[in-house]
């Protein structure tokens, strides 16, 4: 992926009255016009008279768990038509231009996702087209999407205490809505979700996200829990990843900051309640001069790639370009073969399967990508390029990225999605439409 990183009783009168209730709803389309949905909410009915049982996302009721509640959700349809498809073009035209993508996720060769500040797509035709899905004016802090039809999303109005968590199980034509309470404003989050609605909500505060407050929300069977499993006054907890549902690896970003923790990653083993430093083993030059008071400052870049319950990988930035493994889920990593590398220009690392694997090693001028079939034994120069990140991959063959074109400079210039169909070796800019 590109990233840019209900139990209640009421009367029978009541319950009459809320099973013939109709909601109408305000929405703003793309084009900037208000627009009234109307919905007979049988499902929030249900919830209120504390029987039926919810069959999607978008139609959540309440838990029957006092001390696991969830929000009602609401539906809320996002109609197309083709006056509202000619505003989505020239707003996508403007947020290609103006470097706002956030995050675009090939899933297939013809499926994929994109998003900006307050803006979600539905990519096909080998990412060319991208069929304007969402228009919110709230902004968007994470989105992501385990199918091609299934995503999640998470917005929040600038200052607010209060986030909404939408999600689409039908490819965007209607969205679920929850909503999860802070006691701090929500400045930053982070989120990831499988297929079958088991997931976690990291949510963070001021000052994110070096030493913010934050608290980690779980999602269980497509419904978000409003009752933290962790909470924190001042954590350092970014891109959390559970391989398992109890085993969950998080980057520690706090190492740059004023604590100067030298822990550059976090592990759980009780799904999110606690957590505990994981130390890297340094390579035996780095050990032997390590002259920093307190030791050497470790620094892994984003994300962490599981690609199997127990096999995953990191990348370590500073003091040095190293990649890890781990074969236990996180309880323990070791370093293997990297790449050549610019300490302090950056490397990051994407993978397909435990054998199959990608480093983007960063340098003074264009990037370089390297390849490997082998688990990292052996590593391939595959082009030189100004990637805006680690290319993602939807097959040994496949692949899609951003680049920065050269102009007056290295580095300056619209960005560019452009295309690989060889695995890496040459990239043709995607036309889109």
């Amino acid at each position: 992926m590109y990233n840019r990183k209900f139990p209640h009783k009421i009367p029978a009168l009541e319950r009459f009255l809320a099973l013939v209730l109709t909601v109408v709803e305000v929405v703003q389309t793309p084009d900037g016009r208000i627009a009234a949905s109307g919905a007979i909410v049988l499902a929030a009915a249900a919830a209120l008279t504390g029987c039926g049982t919810p069959t999607t996302a978008a139609q959540q009721g309440r838990s029957t768990s006092t001390s696991d509640q969830v929000s009602s959700a609401r539906v809320v349809t996002h109609h197309s038509s083709k006056a509202v498809g000619r505003v989505a073009e020239t707003t996508l035209e403007r947020e290609m231009k103006e470097n706002r993508i956030r995050t675009v996720t090939m899933l297939t060769a013809n499926a994929g996702w994109a998003y900006s500040r307050e803006h979600v797509w539905a990519l096909s035709d080998a990412g060319a087209l991208w069929d304007p899905i969402w228009h919110h004016p709230v902004t968007i802090l994470a989105f992501f999407a385990p199918s091609a039809t299934d995503a999640w999303a998470v917005t929040a109005r600038a200052g607010a205490r209060r986030c909404e968590i939408w999600h689409t199980s039908n490819g965007g034509r209607t969205w679920g809505s929850s909503s999860v309470a802070a006691p701090w404003q929500i400045l930053e989050a982070s989120l990831a979700v499988t297929g079958d609605g088991q997931g976690h909500l990291l949510l963070s505060g001021d000052p994110a996200p070096m030493t913010a407050p934050q608290m980690l929300v779980n999602i269980k069977n497509g419904r978000v829990q409003t009752r933290p499993s962790f909470r924190t006054k001042s954590g350092g907890l970014n891109e959390i990843v559970f391989p398992t549902p109890r085993d969950g690896v998080a980057v520690n970003q706090a190492v740059a900051g004023a604590q100067n923790i030298t822990a550059p990653l976090f592990r759980t083993t009780n799904g999110g309640a606690t957590w505990q430093p994981i130390i890297l083993p340094a390579p035996p030059h780095v050990a032997a001069s390590a002259s920093d008071k307190g030791g050497t400052t470790y620094v892994v870049e984003d994300p962490v790639n599981f690609v199997t319950q127990s096999t995953g990988y990191v990348a370590l930035v500073n003091p040095i370009a190293m990649l890890y493994r781990t074969t236990n889920a996180g309880a323990s990593w070791s370093p293997i073969h990297t790449p050549p590398a610019t300490t302090g220009y950056g490397i990051s690392t994407s993978w397909l399967t435990p054998e199959k694997g990608w480093v983007l090693a960063g340098a003074k001028g264009p990037s370089v990508l390297w390849g490997t079939t082998n688990g990292g034994q052996t590593w391939t120069r595959l082009s030189g390029a100004n990637f805006i990140s680690v290319p993602q991959f939807s097959s040994a063959r496949d692949g899609w990225a951003f680049v920065v074109p050269v102009h007056a400079n290295a580095y300056g210039g619209a960005e560019t999605f452009v295309r690989t169909t060889n695995g890496g070796r040459t990239w043709t800019p995607v036309k889109i439409h």
